[in-house]
């Protein structure tokens, strides 16, 4: 019988461990002034990018990224902002992360991506800032068409108890709550 899997929160220690030696045994050829080394570093991996804030689900800011790998599992760095650094393991549909922010090796890496890539934090600020705004506007407009809905519902309800048409009046009655329930779930949403 196949051995099952371990899942990526099992496993991201170990392929950082693992990353971590590999790229540390690249720095101290670096330091000791191996060219070579300075040139497998630079071609190390699939890519250096600024990822912006929105991109996946639940990523209310940007970050920078050194991606190791991909296809199968990929692996990779991300820079934030705020001076944290995350190694990020992804297997499928499944993927993990720890905070590796002070490990001089990642501390490393976080420089020379950032001077690659040229990130202007104040700029990043500024794109996270505006998608949170998007985001908000969106969430504003929602609720705003929701309460429209509920409006015209009741508007039509009340034309329905005027001509004595009660089962009508029910039905809108109905389509009211469910506008409003929106318009309500829409506004905690934005309250978050």
């Amino acid at each position: 019988m196949a051995e099952k899997q371990r899942s990526c929160a099992e496993r991201v220690e170990q392929e950082w461990n693992d990353r971590r030696e590999y790229l540390a045994e690249l720095l101290e050829r670096i330091n000791e002034g191996d060219d070579e080394a300075s040139d497998e570093l630079m071609e190390f991996g699939v890519s250096v990018e600024y990822v912006i804030a929105g991109t996946y689900t639940d990523q209310p800011e940007g970050f920078s990224r050194w991606q190791f790998g991909t296809g199968g599992s990929q692996d990779e760095l991300r820079f934030f902002s705020n001076g944290s650094t995350e190694f990020w393991f992804l297997d499928w549909w499944d993927g993990a992360h720890i905070n590796v922010t002070g490990d001089e090796v990642a501390e490393y890496l976080r420089v020379t991506a950032l001077e690659l890539l040229g990130v202007d934090w104040d700029k990043v600020a500024e794109d996270d800032a505006e998608y949170t705004r998007e985001k908000s506007m969106e969430a504003i407009g929602e609720a705003v068409d929701a309460l429209e809905e509920a409006r015209d519902a009741l508007e039509n309800m009340i034309n329905s108890v005027q001509g004595l048409e009660l089962g009508n009046a029910y039905m809108e009655l109905d389509d009211i709550r469910g506008y409003l329930k929106k318009a309500e779930e829409v506004m905690d949403t934005i309250e978050e």
